[in-house]
């Protein structure tokens, strides 16, 4: 995390609701009498003190200010800070005309402030008070001013754009609530700028961007972290507010399928639709608030390739999604329950995962629902017993998540023949099967031996049998009921100009059918291309499915060579060896025993961390432990201080651990002075002792283990929680005992220039006082209270308007 936003988790605000910016000022020129000293914040020319009870004072020095005024400008980070994200956050801005040496210089600052794209969508535009003791100054002559201005700006930016007058005059009115002169002296405008700023306060409270204490300083402290790194992506306010993006690659693939299936009427499919995203957008830390902004963005975006019936199907969603929050907010039935309940009347009719509709399912339970990575996350540490659909047994374990411990690819192309002399000296060097190895399984040229072996848990060799025929007599991949379905390993398979998965609607293809044959646009033929093509389809769908680039992949191309390579460290090798000993090394990924630092209060940072296998218990675990023990594997962790080199296992703790039936882990401890600290794990290739390989997930950063170790479910699988984790509330926690079969730990150190993250005992007691007026509700409606409930307003009035609309709307339809 930046350092500026380290500095804002450590003021202790107390309640902040409101920003506002000055631009070529102090606040000392407005005297304010309740400034609080600026020493709790400094980063760069931007100084930001609280002013009064609940409002936020950001002053932009004067040399900031005499850059921005410039035609030939390149914007800093700290411009980018103050342009894209502190000017449009704020409730109002105040421009010290005099100061800066007139309303032209004024009108130059202000311009050079409004150069950027509003990048914070929906949110009321700030109010604008330009101070001038002037008598000629006027805001027709200000107007005239900034728009001069900023169209010669534009145009030196981007001569190739013609623009008008009136053009550049309706653009900057628009990131403008209104502009006011103010001729009064700066040390009596305090009380108009403080109204100026509740009145744009109001207004986007109205507009369903009200925000309680914490809310804002939550959005606060992510928009200077995401602008401090000079990030031109747009400014997703969802993010701020903790509230899910449900909306992937697939997502609207699957949306599409669903509208159209045959069965149900289009009314119910939209029900389902907006159920699901109600379930997605408020799962783990979301503030569940104003439903109606919320559904509008997510729609919009879900709705981005949908033309016909556009409004009519944004009104429905819109509808049900803020009934299924009214129905949430008054205890009659919460989220989750309400999503299960309607999904479990759906059976096997939803295109995507069976729980929440928007991802890929990649885990397959015994009753045959199917879940994505997403929603199988809270039973990853403990075996999930029943379906939370249909109530069945599962007897199928869920393996750990790639995008966690990282996703490996098999890529094959060439003759079937090849292909499997290939899978059989690759079978020899690993145990058990190869499905356990690798997370996604592409092949351009040997589909039909491949959906045998994978598929149908064929042997070798009557994959190898197999193998003849099809080079005797040429064929195409015809898809088997259960040839595909039946393996924990993902397949993409392409065969002639078809493709076929068994994990759903393929990225690459973009088709609407799950599990169906999907032709392709990009036509092969020739070896090269075949082998090119199947590589980035690999790589596209695992990036889709995962979110993952670094990917180890091992490669087969007509028996030409073997590729094993992670994506920046290419490697390339024609002993199979080498490669299984990769895939081997895979099979380990490095996490954080506990999602809490051992103490953010003391440098250096310590974490308490485990090296762990993927293979569950019981399967081929036992051979793994004896690999490692004849060989003598020794692991290895890397820090910028150095490698510490540490025997991985020995023979009593591989017989504990033999005995104690749990999974392989072996813990370590790692000390730093910085949460960005990357760390790296490397284990002896068991075919090759003078190479080390990386484990599945290395090198990953402390920020990255903490993060993926964090259970968003704590409170309840999709439920929102009711005192959602702030900075202050991450308390130091004393050192777990780690359950692996490890000897004494050893401690590393680390020396990095950062600050750590403090919290002082007052700012821990301000957060508990926060929580007392942030919009949620208990979980327990034993214990609710309507008193819970009223601070959540507009949705009676919302509701009962868009029903009426509605209403109209579907009569019309029909």
């Amino acid at each position: 995390m930046d350092l500026a936003s380290n500095h804002i988790e450590q003021i202790g605000f107390g309640r902040v609701r409101q920003l506002i910016l000055n631009l070529g000022g102090a606040t000392e020129h407005l005297a304010v009498d309740d400034l609080t000293e600026c020493r709790w914040f400094s980063h760069g020319s931007l100084r930001l003190r609280k002013a009064g009870w609940s409002t936020l004072v950001a002053d932009c020095a004067d040399h900031a200010c005499r850059r921005l005024q410039q035609i030939h400008w390149r914007p800093s980070r700290e411009d980018q800070l103050y342009g894209r994200a502190l000017f449009p956050l704020s409730a109002a801005v105040v421009v010290f005309a005099d100061r800066l040496g007139g309303i032209k210089n004024a009108a130059c600052v202000t311009a050079g402030m409004l150069r950027f794209s509003p990048l914070i969508d929906s949110i009321a535009p700030p109010s604008l008070l330009v101070l001038c003791r002037k008598e000629t100054c006027s805001e027709d002559a200000f107007s005239q001013h900034l728009t001069i201005e900023l169209l010669c700006a534009l145009r030196e930016a981007h001569p190739e754009e013609p623009r008008s007058v009136n053009e550049v005059r309706r653009m900057w009115s628009s990131r403008l609530r209104n502009v006011r002169i103010v001729t009064q002296p700066a040390s009596q405008c305090w009380p108009e700028v403080i109204a100026s700023a509740d009145e744009t306060s109001r207004a986007r409270s109205n507009e369903g961007y009200g925000m309680a204490d914490y809310h804002f300083r939550r959005l606060l402290r992510h928009t200077v972290d995401h602008f401090c790194h000079g990030i031109d992506a747009p400014f997703d306010i969802l993010q701020a507010l903790g509230v899910a993006n449900p909306i992937t690659d697939h997502a609207g693939v699957y949306f599409g399928a669903l509208l159209q299936q045959r069965d149900g009427t289009q009314e119910e499919k939209l029900k389902v639709a907006a159920m699901c995203l109600a379930f997605n957008a408020y799962r783990g830390n979301a503030y569940v608030s104003h439903p109606g902004t919320v559904v509008q963005i997510l729609a919009g975006r879900l709705l981005r390739t949908i033309v016909d019936n556009r409004n009519v199907i944004m009104a429905t969603l819109r509808h049900y999604f803020v009934k299924a929050v009214q129905q949430h907010m008054a205890r009659e039935n919460t989220i989750t329950e309400q999503h299960i309940a309607l999904m479990r009347t759906l059976q096997d009719k939803v295109p995507g995962c069976s729980l929440c509709l928007l991802r890929t399912p990649v885990h397959l339970l015994t009753c045959g629902h199917e879940l994505c990575d997403l929603c199988a996350e809270p039973h990853r540490d403990r075996r999930l017993e029943r379906c939370q659909l249909c109530n069945v047994v599962n007897e199928s374990n869920l393996p750990i998540s790639s995008s966690t411990a990282g996703p490996r690819a098999l890529v094959i192309s060439g003759p079937a023949v090849s292909a499997v002399a290939f899978l059989s000296n690759l079978r020899k060097l690993l145990f058990g099967h190869l499905e356990d190895y690798f997370d996604l399984v592409a092949s351009s040229g040997p589909a039909d031996v491949l959906a045998e072996y994978f598929g149908r848990q064929k042997t070798i060799p009557e994959c190898y049998e197999l193998a003849k025929e099809v080079q005797k007599k040429s064929s195409w991949f015809r898809r088997r009921p259960n040839a595909l379905s039946s393996s924990r390993a993902r397949f993409m398979l392409l065969s002639g100009n078809r493709m076929h998965t068994n994990y759903g609607i393929s990225n690459s293809c973009k088709g609407h059918h799950r599990q169906t044959l999907s032709r392709l646009r990009h036509p092969w033929g020739r070896d090269g291309e075949t082998e090119a093509f199947t590589r980035w389809a690999a790589h596209s769908e695992v990036y889709a499915i995962w979110g993952r680039h670094d990917i180890l992949t091992i490669e087969h191309h007509g028996g030409r060579a073997v590729h094993a390579l992670r994506v920046a460290r290419p490697f390339f090798t024609d002993d199979i060896k080498i490669s299984a000993g990769k895939a081997f090394a895979a099979l380990f990924f490095i996490r954080a025993s506990t999602p809490r630092l051992i103490d953010k209060q003391q440098l250096p940072l310590g974490l308490e961390l485990e090296v762990a296998c993927r293979l569950p218990t019981g399967e081929h675990l036992h051979a793994i432990m004896h690999t490692l023990l004849d060989r003598e594997v020794q692991l290895y962790w890397s820090l910028p201080s150095g490698v510490a080199r540490i025997r991985m296992c020995d023979r009593q703790s591989w017989v504990k651990a033999a005995k104690l039936d749990k999974p392989l882990t072996w813990g370590l401890r790692i000390e730093a002075q910085s949460c960005n600290t990357q760390i790296q794990v490397h284990m002896d290739n068991i075919y090759a002792p003078e190479q080390t390989e990386e484990v599945g997930n290395s090198p990953r950063t402390l920020q990255d283990l903490i993060a993926e170790t964090y259970d968003p479910y704590k409170d309840g699988d999709g439920v929102p929680r009711l005192e959602p984790h702030t900075p202050s509330e991450v308390e130091a926690v004393p050192a777990s005992e780690n359950v692996s079969s490890s000897p004494k730990r050893r401690t590393l150190d680390v020396k990095e220039v950062s600050r750590p993250f403090e919290h002082s005992p007052g700012e821990q007691l301000s957060a508990q006082e926060e929580q007392s007026v942030i919009t949620e509700f208990e979980l327990d409606t034993n214990i609710a209270s309507s008193s819970a409930c009223t601070q959540f307003t507009g949705i009676d009035s919302e509701l009962e308007e868009l029903g009426t609309e509605l209403k109209g709307i579907l009569n019309g339809w029909k």
